[in-house]
């Protein structure tokens, strides 16, 4: 009898704003986790500080969208009880890239495949002071897309995630207005990191 083939997906959020012109991207620092993953040889992920987007793993019976928007509620909960308010209506599967299945390296899965949902939010956004008891996010900033925290920074992002956002830009393009911009400066700015150092 074979085990049942088991897939895993996790989804992101993308959140850009545009003030005075000026698109900004929105990040989250997320912490060190005492806890990491286990991968299929036995050692653990490697966890360390970084900025990156909420978002997280998809539950069974989930879809992209609801894990998103549980995700996202649970991370940006805030000392005063508020946290980001999202709708399912601001996540248009036109405007979403779907990463490759690619072979997991996690413990109990077969395949993973990353998911990034793009939503343009209200110019007015600000995030409020994450609780400090959230286990694995520190703090929201808005970055403007020539200020995105590379590998050299004190909190990378990771590969994927940059890659995937580069991505989701390019899918962007013909889609929202002044995507071809926004592409236009993001990569420029994340070319070391996604071409020099493929490696």
């Amino acid at each position: 009898m074979t085990d049942k083939y088991k897939e895993s997906h996790t989804a992101k959020a993308i959140f850009m704003r545009v003030r005075n012109e000026i698109p900004e991207l929105l990040l989250f620092e997320h912490k060190v986790r005492k806890n990491t993953a286990k991968q299929k040889n036995g050692s653990e992920f490697k966890e360390k500080p970084r900025w990156g987007f909420s978002g997280g793993k998809v539950e069974e019976g989930e879809s992209f969208v609801d894990a998103i928007l549980r995700e996202v509620a649970e991370e940006t909960l805030a000392e005063d009880g508020t946290f980001l308010q999202l709708s399912p209506e601001m996540f248009s599967e036109e405007l979403a890239v779907h990463g490759q299945v690619k072979r997991s390296m996690r413990e109990g899965n077969d395949t993973h495949q990353d998911h990034y949902y793009f939503a343009l939010l209200p110019s007015d956004t600000e995030i409020g002071k994450i609780r400090n008891d959230n286990e694995e996010i520190a703090r929201g900033k808005y970055f403007t897309l020539d200020k995105i925290p590379t590998p050299d920074d004190t909190l990378p992002f990771t590969r994927n995630q940059l890659r995937g956002f580069v991505e989701l830009l390019r899918h962007l393009r013909g889609k929202v207005e002044n995507a071809d911009r926004w592409l236009a400066t993001v990569e420029k700015w994340a070319y070391p990191y996604l071409i020099v150092r493929q490696s």
